[in-house]
């Protein structure tokens, strides 16, 4: 009688590289914002621009290594379910504050 509680051998086939690229994709878009921002505080002299784009870097650093670790987990055999969940959760509750606070300073400067 076959026992249905043991898991087949994960076979991650291009999901490490789907997972990668999209890491990245994340990242970069962040890297770019965070430059725009960067670059329209030190345009206005404006220090609060200049942290949420230090923050917005910060972020896309973040993404990058949660990325490459995932994508190395997902090519060492690891399911899904066993990489690093917890810094993911706080990469995107990050992510979406800073979209979020993105959203209302856009709202703020772009009235001036």
């Amino acid at each position: 009688m076959p026992d249905h509680h043991v898991l087949p051998p994960y076979d991650p086939g291009l999901q490490a590289e789907r997972t990668v690229l999209a890491w990245s994709r994340t990242a970069f878009a962040f890297l770019v914002n965070a430059m725009l921002w960067l670059r329209a505080g030190l345009a206005d002299g404006d220090s609060a621009l200049l942290l949420f784009g230090a923050a917005l870097l910060a972020l896309a650093a973040g993404f990058h290594v949660c990325g490459k670790r995932r994508g190395r987990a997902l090519t060492a055999g690891d399911r899904p379910v066993a990489a690093h969940p917890a810094p993911m959760r706080a990469l995107a509750l990050g992510a979406a504050l800073a979209c979020l606070l993105a959203a209302v300073a856009s709202a703020y400067f772009g009235k001036g």
